[in-house]
């Protein structure tokens, strides 16, 4: 047995076998103030992947958000979901397009004497080119 000083008084610490969750018999020391012991994790399950038929159609939308924002000439907005798609989708034809209209955010910026904006497009979507 085992003592461990917590607090003013001693605390006399002895070892019990309990049943987790998954059922593995797990050591954990009795006598613990009731704020120390954890409670039980519950497993994460990962919902199931989207089907490609929905990928398309989820992507094609997102798309079409971003040109609504560009559209109404919220370009930093548009930008960023346009750069969304490009970045974490590049195997999709939507990524395609999000390219494409990356660079036409990047002329409108520059037309609108904003070439630092510009520039910042241009820069991220080369550090894609490997």
């Amino acid at each position: 047995m085992e003592t461990i000083q917590l607090s003013e008084a001693p605390v006399q610490m002895e070892e019990v076998s309990i049943r987790s969750n998954q059922g593995a018999v797990v050591d954990e020391p009795a006598g613990l103030p009731a704020a120390a012991k954890l409670p039980q994790a519950e497993p994460v399950v990962a919902p199931p992947p989207i089907t490609p038929k929905n990928r398309s159609r989820a992507l094609g939308r997102l798309l079409k958000m971003a040109d609504e924002f560009l559209d109404s000439d919220s370009l930093h907005q548009a930008s960023e979901l346009y750069f969304e798609l490009f970045e974490r989708y590049d195997d999709t034809p939507e990524a395609e397009q999000a390219e494409d209209r990356l660079l036409d955010v990047a002329l409108l910026y520059e037309q609108n004497g904003e070439q630092h904006a510009a520039r910042s497009i241009y820069e991220r979507l080369l550090k894609h080119d490997h």
